[in-house]
């Protein structure tokens, strides 16, 4: 093996490109066929939910804008640099389902013209940061957004290796994707069984009562309160009386750097997804600090999506953290926050645009059950926090190895041993 066996292709030789199909509003229902967006398409892999619907009778005249198990999707609309890269034009995912979803308008199918090319090999040359940042630079502008055309991605010219070479470099590289996907998956079911045991003990009330069984369906009593029936002896409190709630606040702009001087600068939700946190720049000069432990949420116009914190940033205005005021809290607050800022969010009026404000946390009424039952839930479901958080670190060590070796492995500068004849 050798870069001296690769070849130039051009990129409209190896795939065909069908851009999808501009879908009325009007046509969006509940439920029905999916229909992939822009924004299901992230490096590499598809996000699957936030997914529009169709009728199904769109089939009949429409299939030819299905996707099709292998291809690949390409955002040909989009930010520039200065968004977060995952909104950047040019975003190439694979798709790798059998059902059947249409493709929405200004995302374009390659599907491969020829057994020759592998496509999971081209999703990952296609991401490389070389190539985001060409399809970038060849993009015009329209309303303050780029695009490209179907020509422009056509004429992309791409160094490629023999097959063999591109199936065992898309398998090493699909390995640590498919890990960091086990280990959502695993992380998904962990935090739904701790909100199972929360939702058991503190909404339906029907925690171990003095003979271990269920309180409220073994008649144990019940009183009434500004949040509804709770047991007798419970009472109510506000998020402020069990955590310390601190608001973020923007440093000055020209203390913004990609250089890794000062802290990294958590701006807003688009900086923290599914707990992980990925700032896109650093500050200088923070305003506002998080501790490791915090939990951060956002707090204007994408709100919530609530996210441990494991060491020292810098907190922008679109975001703020909740400090447990006592370690066994820890993970009842989680819940908490969840469960409120759904609440705040479902009763916001006035605006689309939502914008919780520190009083808005700080009021937040909530349940204040005994502390016994507080410090049984902390030893119950702190090993299953615990082993999230070990889940997630264990996934950021797999993408910066995934991307460290991507470049090298897309350009030949590390060889992979092929098997002769595979």
């Amino acid at each position: 093996m050798g870069s001296n066996t690769w070849r130039k292709v051009l990129l409209g030789d190896a795939f065909e490109l069908i851009p999808g199909y501009a879908f009325k509003s009007s046509s969006f229902i509940e439920l029905g066929i999916p229909v992939l967006k822009i924004k299901n398409i992230k490096p590499i892999n598809l996000k699957y939910d936030e997914l529009a619907y169709v009728d199904p009778h769109f089939l009949e005249t429409k299939d030819k804008y299905l996707a099709v198990h292998g291809d690949l999707l390409i955002s040909m609309t989009g930010n520039r640099i200065d968004g977060t890269p995952l909104t950047w034009v040019g975003k190439v995912s694979y798709f790798n389902k059998d059902e059947k979803y249409l493709v929405n308008q200004r995302v374009g199918i390659l599907r491969k013209k020829s057994e020759e090319y592998d496509s999971k090999y081209f999703a990952y040359l296609l991401s490389t940061n070389e190539m985001q940042y060409h399809f970038i630079s060849i993009a015009t502008s329209s309303g303050g957004q780029a695009n490209i055309s179907p020509d422009q991605i056509k004429n992309v010219t791409l160094l490629v290796p023999p097959l063999t070479e591109q199936k065992a470099i898309a398998d090493t590289l699909s390995c640590f994707d498919n890990k960091i996907e086990l280990n959502n998956r695993s992380n998904k079911n962990l935090e739904e069984i701790a909100q199972a045991i929360f939702k058991h003990w503190f909404v339906d009330f029907e925690f171990p009562d003095e003979s271990g069984n269920p309180y409220k369906s073994s008649d144990g009593k019940m009183g009434q309160s500004e949040l509804g029936e709770i047991p007798e002896g419970w009472g109510i409190c506000n998020l402020e009386d069990i955590a310390e709630v601190v608001m973020g606040q923007s440093p000055k702009s020209d203390t913004y750097n990609n250089d890794n001087i000062g802290l990294p600068l958590i701006n807003g939700a688009s900086d923290f997804k599914k707990g992980y946190i990925n700032p896109l720049k650093y500050t200088s000069d923070p305003r506002k600090k998080s501790q490791p432990g915090d939990y951060v949420f956002g707090v204007r116009a994408t709100v919530g999506n609530v996210t441990y914190i494991d060491k020292e940033y810098a907190l922008g205005r679109g975001v703020g953290i909740a400090r447990s005021k006592m370690k066994s809290l820890n993970e009842f607050l989680y819940f908490v926050l969840v469960k409120g800022i759904n609440y705040l969010e479902s009763t916001a009026t006035g605006s689309v645009y939502i914008n919780l404000s520190k009083d808005d946390f700080r009021s937040m009424r909530i349940i204040s059950p005994p502390n016994s039952l507080i410090n049984d839930f902390h030893r119950i479901t702190i090993s299953i926090f615990e082993e999230i958080n070990l889940k997630y670190k264990e996934n950021l060590n797999l993408q910066e190895l995934r991307d460290t070796l991507l470049p090298k492995l897309i350009s030949g500068e590390i060889e992979l041993p092929v098997e002769e004849g595979v």
